[in-house]
């Protein structure tokens, strides 16, 4: 084809700062599909992470109907793609940011993929059972179609399940832990919860050089993201200072602004939640948060107590994982704020560990059940119901 080809590609996928290079390269539309890895996008001189990741999904897109690549893509070919899943996760698993022009992909046939991985799921949870590779390894791959459909929190869930699962397993799988971790992070970016994403990268990193070394591609890339990171979140926080300077009605005039929509947000979720519109009180719930932390902080008795109603709108739609993370998050905060010994951090602790439960992590329920027993006991005594209901699930743990 023409460089005029190679051009309006790039112009359609939003990345025509690229076209020149490839045009300088002689590469065109008819010998773009040679290109297939991050080596290859290296070589030519692309230095994003992303713009590459971005890249390689387009020309998979675009050479759908070619031999290239499509075992790994082909759903008809699932068994050979969950044995190496990090293949198909390398080459699709990234979209770029919200700073860059809109990612265009065929919606209806990422929805049928992921159908297909749901279908594939539980085939292989009753072959293999749910604690198994081939499992983890469909929840890992099931989250790239979540994420590329924009619904992050779905993705999100399937990756923190593929950890759990790959953390189970007898061998190490340092590699496909990291892979989810960086992974969770661009989930994390895109809801602009910069540091539970900074969180996950910081993992990745640590275990991509564990299992990989220091020096190889995975741990740079990574540690692109995390500096990017860390320079957005410091240019963010050097403008709050600039602007809390600049303008000292702050604390006045904003803050009761705040106030006043964190108490509406808050009273539509309590709404939502009570008529069982979980999915509505959350999102209700996720809107309070946003503003309490940026008028309180993070470490606030109100911003912990709607961690809770978060964790509880989750646990209501079967999102354990993302319970278990809300109620964390509740619980930490409290037992800075109060000691690990009062009535609020106790409260945290005794809905982690049913929620523990039912994401089947009997290990850490077993412990903030013991702990809340202990609490409970020299806090309101044996014959209290709150001591009586903390003994029944240590009982019920222990079988």
């Amino acid at each position: 084809m023409s460089k005029k080809d190679i051009t309006a590609w790039f112009n359609e996928i939003g990345l025509s700062q690229y076209s020149e290079l490839f045009q300088e390269n002689e590469i065109g539309i008819d010998n773009l599909p040679e290109i297939a890895t991050h080596d290859d996008l290296k070589e030519i001189g692309i230095t994003s992470f992303i713009h590459r990741k971005k890249i390689l999904v387009e020309i998979a897109e675009l050479s759908s109907s070619a031999t290239l690549e499509q075992d790994e893509q082909d759903i008809s070919s699932s068994d050979e793609l969950i044995e190496s899943p990090s293949e198909y996760e390398n080459v699709d698993e990234s979209n770029e940011s919200q700073e860059d022009s809109e990612f265009s992909f065929d919606e209806e046939e990422n929805r049928q993929s992921i159908e297909d991985f749901k279908e594939l799921l539980e085939k292989y949870k009753s072959d293999h059972g749910i604690m198994s590779r081939p499992v983890a390894s469909v929840h890992a791959a099931i989250g790239l179609p979540y994420y590329l459909d924009e619904q992050y929190d779905v993705s999100t869930e399937h990756y923190l399940k593929a950890v759990k699962i790959y953390e189970e397993l007898d061998e190490e799988y340092d590699a496909e832990i990291a892979e989810c971790h960086r992974n969770l992070g661009q989930n994390y970016d895109e809801l602009k919860q910069y540091e539970k994403a900074l969180f996950h990268w910081k993992i990745s990193y640590e275990l991509f050089i564990k299992s990989q070394g220091e020096d190889s591609y995975d741990a740079e890339e990574v540690k692109e993201f995390i500096d990017g990171i860390l320079e957005e979140m410091g240019n963010s926080i050097e403008t709050e200072n600039t602007e809390q300077e600049s303008q000292p009605a702050l604390d006045n005039i904003d803050a009761v602004k705040l106030k006043e929509e964190i108490e509406i947000h808050k009273a539509k979720g309590d709404e939502n939640y009570d008529n069982s519109n979980y999915e509505d009180a959350l999102t209700n719930y996720q809107a309070a948060l946003e503003k309490q932390i940026k008028l309180f902080g993070e470490e606030h008795e109100d911003v912990a107590n709607c961690y809770m109603d978060i964790g509880d709108s989750y646990f209501q739609i079967d999102k354990d994982l993302l319970s278990v993370e809300n109620y964390r998050n509740s619980f930490n905060i409290r037992k800075s704020l109060f000691g690990l010994d009062s009535e609020e951090t106790d409260q945290s602790r005794f809905e982690l560990g049913k929620t523990y439960y039912f994401a089947d992590m009997e290990d850490e329920a077993k412990e903030c059940f013991s702990n809340s027993l202990d609490f409970r006991k020299e806090f309101y005594g044996k014959k209290s119901k709150e001591y009586k209901k903390a003994k029944k699930w240590v009982q019920k743990i222990k079988g």
